[in-house]
Parts: C-alpha cells; structure tokens; sequence
C-alpha cells in the first residue's frame, strides 16, 4: 500500500477506513485492541495522505477526531486535532448554520426546514459534543475568543435539549436532527460538560472585562454544579470575590472569599491569595483589626508568595491608622530587607518619610545623608528625595502610593498639598532658605513633579524668586 497511489489504494482505504471505524470507534474507551488499531491506522493516513480526510463526511470525521483524541491524544498536536474536528464542523452545514433559533418554545413546528442529502450529518448530541470539543481545544491553545464563541453555541445546545417540547419538535423534523441514531456515551450532553463550559466561560468573560456575563455564568456555575473538581469551585469563588471587590460590594465578596476557604480539598498555599484579598476588603472597610487579622495569616511560597509584600505593607497602615505607630514602622522598614527595590518598598519609604515629617523630623524626611564609612546607610535612608531618583512610571504605576501626597496637582481637590510643598513651606518658616529652595529645586526640575505642577510649575519659579529676593 504504501507503494501505491492507484485508484485500488483509495477504494481500500476507504472500505478499511469504514470497518474500523464501525467495529472500533463505538467501543471507545473499552475495547482496547480495536481503538489502538484504529488509531494507527488514522495516524497512519495522517502522516502519509492528510488531505484524504477532507473526503469524508461529517459524522465520520467526528469519529476520526474523536479516536485522535480519546485515544492517541497526548500524541497528536492540539493544532491538529483542532483542525480535525472544524473540518467536521464546516462539513455540518445544515446544523451549524443554525443562527435564527428554529425552535421558539412549545410543540411548534420548525421555523426553518433544511433538506439533508447525505446521512453523515451529525445528530444533535453530536453537535454539541463537536462544539464542546472544539471549545475546549481553543482554550487549552489560549485562543479566548474563539473558545468563547464555541462555549456560548455548546451552552446554546445544552438549552435548546432541555427546553420544553424538544423531543417532540424533533420527532417532527427528524431529517433535521437525525435523532434515531443513537449518541455514543462520551458525546451526551452530561452535566460535567455543562458545568464545565459554564465555569470556562465565566472565566473567559471576567479576564475580557464583560462583568455581568461572567458573574451569570460564574453563579450559575456554583448553584447548579455537582461537580467533584474542587480546583473549579474554589476559582470560581475567587473569581466572584474579586469580581465584587473591584466593584466595591465589599460584603458580597467577603461571602465568596469565605466560600472559598471552607472547601477542604484546597492547599494552604492555595488560600494565600484568598486570605490577602480579605485582609485587602476588610481594610477598605475600615475594620482594621480584622484587615491585620487575615494579613498575618498569608505567608505564601513559590507563585503564592507574590503577595507576601502587599500584606506587609496593608499590615503596616491598618496599625498606622489604629494608632500604633511603633509597629507600623518596624513593619514598613521590614519591607526593605524583604523586598527591596519593589513598589511596596517605595510606598514604605513615603509612609515613612511622611511619617518623618509629622513628628517634626523635617530633615530625615526630606534628605537624609549619607554617613561616610557606613556602606549600609542606603538601607537606612527613607527620604523623599532619594525616593524621587526613581522612574516617574515607578510612582505613577504603584497601588500602592497615591502621587498627590507626595505634590498635589493644583486643579485637584485634596486638602493636602503634599509632603514637598509642606516642606518648602516648614524649611521657609524656620528661615531655613538654602533648604526650601532645594526643595523648590526639586518639585521644578523632577520628573514626576513636573507632571504633577504641568503649566503651573511657574508658581513654584514665583516662590522661589520671592524667597531670594526677601532674604537676599
């Protein structure tokens, strides 16, 4: 055979191709020696005829793909098996142009009659199951939006099969749907695949910013799911968590946190994330007790650490506004040992700095020198003009900081005109003038200053040419 490219050959394999697919694929996943064969052969006509299969029709080439991946999976490219099964979409025609709901409810007759001509059309259970498949091969190859488009018309199916009246509606077009065949078990519309393609979507929706759709589907995922993967329950809580926490409905997403938790199947490390994300909600809750409470449970490892940072940083300010200064600060200084150089450490070194300045240490907050001999001073030094030698991006990306604290922009409605401005004016106050015009120095020449002020920078010019010209 593999000598030959005659006409014989072609008619063979498809006699051949027809038997095996017959006694084997029916069998799947029981028969062994049958499916092994089968897929040998397949592979076989892969490797060494590939257009072959774009001769077969639409049934069979759901079968074929099915033996590729049910069978010899971990063997063949998800590419691949992808291209399978849409060559068995596209061949389906008369189902999967389906767009104007035939059916509307009731015992009605069909909207739309379609004639099929040839009997490998798929049944509808084979239809769903071919536009789960392909679903599910788009989002393991991170293909978003196609995955989301497949989910939705699998789930479209999954209603259509259980609305009332559908059975009769199809006994009534039974050339639409081909209903008398008989769907092979790992085709039916299960409630695993239900669950599934609903959890999926939910998640696909919430990484594409379509809120109200993924909070549906994610709900309705947990409601109705009797599914023994808790990996999904537990992400689909966090989802919802975090889903209400961005929209500010602090009490519904510490329900979702709290659900999370209780599932027992989780690791610790796993509920790093969780427990930071309540400390996180009972912080902007103002329930600081509670907020230092869940933070100081989160020690996470590996890629559950990366939260680690953040905690210690909520931490520090939930005891700062409860009034325990001595702890807030050994907490921010931790930061720097710990995670040096991150925005956390930034944001310690403000908090610091600022705290500085309340206690009447205006030097320390604006610049502390460096003390020769001493190689460890870099550590030490928590000043706001060493902070600002960092990349403008570093403050203006950071959760952490709010820029305004450090210079407000003069069209903002802050009460505090920021740590540099209330320096300039202390260090004029003291007549401590080589001092306020380096601060001024600094708010007109920074980067991140000169965004702040904009156009209005010339008022600082203003300042300092009064200072100069008051004070010699």
């Amino acid at each position: 055979a593999e000598n030959s490219n005659s006409l014989a050959f072609f008619n063979n394999v498809k006699s051949l191709n027809r038997e095996l697919l017959e006694n084997a694929f029916p069998l799947i996943p029981k028969n062994k020696p049958a499916r092994m064969k089968a897929a040998k052969y397949f592979k076989y006509i892969l490797d060494n005829y590939p257009t072959y299969y774009g001769n077969q029709n639409a049934a069979d080439m759901l079968k074929i793909a099915d033996t590729f991946s049910f069978v010899i999976g971990e063997s063949t490219p998800k590419k691949q098996k992808l291209k399978m099964y849409l060559e068995a979409w596209g061949k389906n025609d008369p189902l999967h142009d389906m767009e104007k709901d035939e059916f509307n409810g009731g015992y009605g007759e069909s909207l739309v009659e379609k004639n099929i001509e040839n009997s490998g059309s798929l049944s509808f259970e084979d239809q769903a199951h071919l536009e789960y498949m392909i679903a599910s091969l788009y989002f393991e190859l991170n293909d978003n939006q196609n995955a989301t488009k497949f989910y939705k018309r699998f789930l479209e199916c999954q209603k259509k099969k259980s609305s009332e009246g559908f059975d009769r509606r199809v006994e009534k077009d039974i050339k639409l749907y081909d209903s008398d065949k008989k769907s092979i078990l790992h085709r039916e519309i299960k409630q695993n695949k239900i669950n599934d393609a609903y959890f999926k979507l939910g998640s696909l929706q919430f990484q594409d910013n379509q809120l109200e759709e993924s909070k549906n589907n994610l709900e309705h995922f947990i409601t109705k799911s009797m599914t023994s993967d808790p990996d999904k329950i537990f992400l689909a809580n966090q989802i919802l968590g975090d889903m209400y926490l961005n929209l500010k409905n602090y009490d519904k997403a510490l329900n979702y946190y709290q659900k999370a938790l209780t599932i027992n199947a989780i690791t610790f490390n796993q509920k790093n994330p969780i427990l930071y994300k309540m400390g996180l909600t009972f912080y902007r809750l103002n329930d600081y007790e509670k907020a230092i409470e869940r933070l100081k449970q989160v020690n996470g490892t590996g890629e559950y650490g990366k939260f680690n940072a953040a905690c210690l940083f909520y931490t520090s300010k939930s005891y700062q506004l409860l009034g325990d200064d001595e702890n807030s600060l050994e907490i921010f200084k931790r930061i720097r040992d710990r995670f040096p150089q991150s925005d956390e450490d930034l944001a310690a070194t403000f908090e610091i700095a600022k705290y500085n300045f309340k206690k009447g240490l205006y030097d320390e907050a604006y610049s502390q020198l460096s003390k020769s001999g001493q190689g460890n001073n870099a550590k030490s030094d928590f000043s706001i003009k060493t902070l600002l030698n960092n990349p403008m991006d570093r403050f203006l990306k950071n959760e952490f900081i709010v820029v305004d604290e450090i210079l407000a922009q003069p069209d903002s409605k802050v009460e505090d005109i920021g740590l540099l401005y209330n320096l300039a004016n202390v260090f004029t106050a003291k007549k401590e003038y080589e001092k306020a015009i380096d601060v001024y120095t600094l708010m007109t020449s920074n980067p991140l200053t000169i965004h702040q002020m904009g156009a209005k920078r010339d008022q600082l010019y203003f300042d300092m040419a009064k200072i100069w010209a008051e004070n010699g």
